[in-house]
């Protein structure tokens, strides 16, 4: 399965990457209680978790603050960020 990837600008020219970076941009749908939304976002195979702005559980119809709070943090592994786990479907939206 292969995805295009989509060109991303930088304000500042960067040595390594020049003016631009490429990143592959997923296309999915999120369904939670018989709402769906696409969505387009960099997934992160390595990463523990998938994260969302707030506003996309909102437009889904999420009390975000009534799931499973959690704190995390990044590759430093410092903490501090807090999230709300919720249960979703994620349907990769394959490319033709």
């Amino acid at each position: 399965m292969k995805f295009r990837y989509f060109k991303f600008r930088l304000e500042k020219p960067n040595p390594i990457f020049g003016k631009a970076i490429l990143k592959p941009i997923i296309p999915f749908e999120i369904l939670v209680n018989g709402l769906s939304l696409r969505y387009a976002a960099l997934i992160d195979s390595g990463a523990d978790f998938c994260i969302f702005d707030a506003e996309i559980g909102e437009i889904l119809g999420i009390d975000i603050r009534s799931g499973t709070q959690i704190e995390f943090g990044g590759i430093q592994e410092r903490k501090g960020a807090i999230a709300y786990i919720h249960p979703v479907e994620i349907n990769l939206i394959l490319p033709k």
